[in-house]
């Protein structure tokens, strides 16, 4: 790919070069005559119209200079030149009574000599300069494209070698290579295990394409894709009506394409397909699909480690859902002393709904803490146990804190019976004692504060309209 950029920057065309007129650059013949013009015109103006000769040294050794020195030693004769003709056209010194011709011309021609000398050899210079940068140029272009050369043999060579290597594999692949593969989907959180799945699949199957579905409502939905591209039409639902779910979800059984009754229920969706099952409860989790994988690949060996596959992938997502729901409904967070945030939700709704009955406002505080710079995750449950702290001192036995951590805001406690000035009232307390439990604890955690109305009672709705 470098080397096709470099051979199209050679081949751009000739309007990218510098634009020349009788071998000279059209943007030094622009300087130039810029530059004479706006010393003439000076000169005319201002000064004694004697073409700057009674300046020393003479004005025109800039635009002399600088044109040979930027541009080469064509441009800088042109310069001395046309800086000569503009000092001496129409402007030749008078010869003196005592001086021959020899001096004269000497003395008229002595500065347009000296700047044709310096255009010469500070040019040669610049043009000496330019070769080697352009000798250097060629010399890196070749070099690149002889390096893009051997970076594409080395990719295909590369290429080459995995391929071998994935085939190999897959003809020594064992239990035990799979097991070891597998505790990678051993974890206690479902999106670390569908993290894990997509390095599980592809270590021990190798396929080009695959998927996985979950069962929602006896519905299979796509959770996981691996491989698919925009021209693929694979199905990201699958409902109970369908042949696939019934032969996967009902009847639990593995296809394979090279069955053909099997074919005929997988069509198009891919070459394999099985149920993932939770092992201690026996029900089905999901699906398994592989939609493309080496033809060589769909041995009786591999079938039956795609079949492994799916056990253990059903366990470990049917632990990681189980260990969720146990989080969920653990009351208590003996180390932060403060209820789970799942539990939120439920607490404010039947708050809301005792609020609502027996007439009296409900509200939320949340509390963040802006942590110092090299505070660790170990400090932060002590910080939410100065919470709690504060909270024993300064609320009811019906305010709950929740570990929030959400959203910016790290705790959030539901205020029953607080509202509006109230409520504010309170959360300024809360945050005093907060921060001198912090002190206390020798943190320096900066805390703030929101307050929340979930609930007004309707004669305070009605005199805040008023």
């Amino acid at each position: 790919m470098a080397a096709r950029d470099a051979r199209a920057e050679s081949s751009l065309p000739s309007w990218h070069e510098p634009r020349q007129v009788l071998g000279l650059r059209v943007a030094a013949l622009v300087e130039i005559v810029a530059f004479l013009a706006a010393a003439l015109a000076v000169d005319h103006f201002f000064l004694d119209r004697d073409r700057l000769a009674g300046i020393t040294p003479h004005p025109f050794w800039i635009i002399v200079l600088l044109a040979s020195a930027q541009y080469g030693a064509k441009e800088g004769l042109a310069a001395a030149l046309l800086s000569s003709a503009a000092l001496l056209v129409h402007n030749l010194p008078e010869q003196g009574f005592s001086e021959d011709l020899y001096a004269w011309l000497l003395r008229a021609t002595r500065e347009p000599l000296l700047w044709i000398f310096a255009a010469v050899i500070l040019g040669e210079i610049r043009d000496a300069q330019r070769r080697d940068r352009d000798t250097l140029r060629e010399e890196l272009r070749e070099a690149r494209e002889h390096a893009d050369g051997i970076g594409a043999a080395y990719e295909q060579l590369s290429q080459l070698k995995d391929h071998l290597e994935a085939r190999v594999a897959g003809q020594v692949r064992t239990v035990h290579s799979i097991f070891t593969a597998s505790r990678s989907i051993e974890r206690q959180d479902t999106g670390q295990v569908l993290a894990g799945i997509q390095q599980l699949v592809p270590a021990v199957m190798n396929p080009r394409k695959f998927s996985l579905y979950l069962l929602n409502d006896r519905v299979l939905e796509a959770a996981l894709s691996d491989g698919w591209t925009e021209g693929d039409s694979f199905a990201t639902e699958f409902d109970s009506s369908t042949a696939l779910y019934q032969a996967v979800v009902s009847h639990r059984r593995h296809l394979v394409a090279t069955r053909p009754s099997h074919g005929l229920i997988l069509g198009a969706e891919g070459l394999l397909a099985g149920p993932l099952t939770s092992t201690e409860t026996g029900e089905v989790i999901g699906m398994l699909k592989i939609e493309e994988m080496d033809f060589l690949d769909l041995v009786p060996s591999n079938v039956q480690n795609f079949r492994i596959l799916c056990e253990w992938i059903g366990s470990a997502y049917a632990n990681a859902q189980h260990w969720e729901e146990t989080q969920a409904t653990r009351y208590f967070d003996p180390v932060r002393r403060l209820l789970p945030a799942p539990l939120f939700e439920v607490e404010r709704d039947h708050a809301i709904a005792m609020a609502r009955r027996f007439g009296f406002g409900v509200s939320v505080l949340r509390l963040g803490f802006d942590e110092p710079e090299g505070a660790g995750p170990s400090m932060q449950p002590a910080a939410a146990r100065a919470v709690s702290r504060a909270a024993e001192a300064l609320l009811g036995p019906t305010e709950q804190a929740f570990d929030w951590r959400r959203d910016g805001w790290d705790v959030a406690i539901i205020l029953p019976g607080v509202a509006d000035e109230a409520a504010r009232s309170l959360a300024a307390r809360m945050t005093a004692g907060v921060e001198e439990e912090l002190g206390v604890a020798g943190l320096r955690f900066g805390v703030r504060h929101r307050v929340e109305t979930l609930y007004r009672p309707q004669r305070t709705e009605a005199r805040a309209a008023r």
